[in-house]
């Protein structure tokens, strides 16, 4: 997509608020001739979310990545998504197979109520699980970098120590049940505890 404006849960505090409000497609084949044009080989896919959430969003995302395969780029890149992409297996065995080594996930926040205040009901509605979702991903060998907002309206003193503490318990349990191994991720927790500590 071009994109013009913030994600469509519309939360004021997220990375892309300053860019607008509209969106807008660009043709896949164009997409994959500025990808040729690009000499490294590490790439960064911006875009608020690549992979939608409607079924049309995620049918344009595989033909994505099936012309970026049978472009044969030989890039590794990584993009901003939502954390619905682990509910598709085809979805993420093509992104794998056309590069993608890494995503940006907002979880945002560990309470329905922050969720809500930041109109992000669709990780609510969808019930999806930190743990379960950043399992099939690291299945198909896809980091996950994950971000949470601190000083939401419903968020309490200690909040930061919450955050951390509820990812050191996701981080423990993947490693317990063999889904984890050595990612950026664990760099992001021990700073963010270096820095409560402090």
């Amino acid at each position: 997509r071009k994109n013009h404006g913030t994600c469509r849960f519309s939360s004021n505090r997220r990375s892309g608020s300053h860019l607008g409000r509209c969106s807008g497609r660009r043709p896949i084949e164009d997409v994959i001739e500025e990808l040729k044009l690009i000499r490294e080989k590490f790439v960064l896919i911006v875009d608020d979310n690549l992979i939608g959430t409607r079924k049309e969003h995620i049918a344009r995302a595989k033909d994505l990545f099936k012309a970026m395969i049978k472009a044969d780029l030989d890039k590794k890149w990584m993009t901003q998504v939502t954390i619905n992409m682990a509910d598709d297996e085809e979805l993420l065995r093509l992104a794998t197979e056309s590069g993608c080594f890494g995503v940006y996930i907002g979880f945002e926040s560990i309470s329905e109520n922050g969720l809500v205040e930041i109109n992000k009901n669709f990780n609510i509605k969808k019930t999806h699980g930190i743990k379960e979702s950043i399992k099939r991903l690291h299945r198909h060998r896809i980091l996950v970098c994950g971000s949470f907002i601190m000083g939401l309206d419903v968020d309490k003193k200690g909040i930061g120590r919450q955050i951390a503490a509820a990812a050191r318990q996701v981080i423990n349990i993947l490693e317990k049940t063999g889904s984890m191994y050595q990612t950026p991720d664990m760099k992001m927790i021990v700073c963010c505890t270096a820095v409560l500590k402090e």
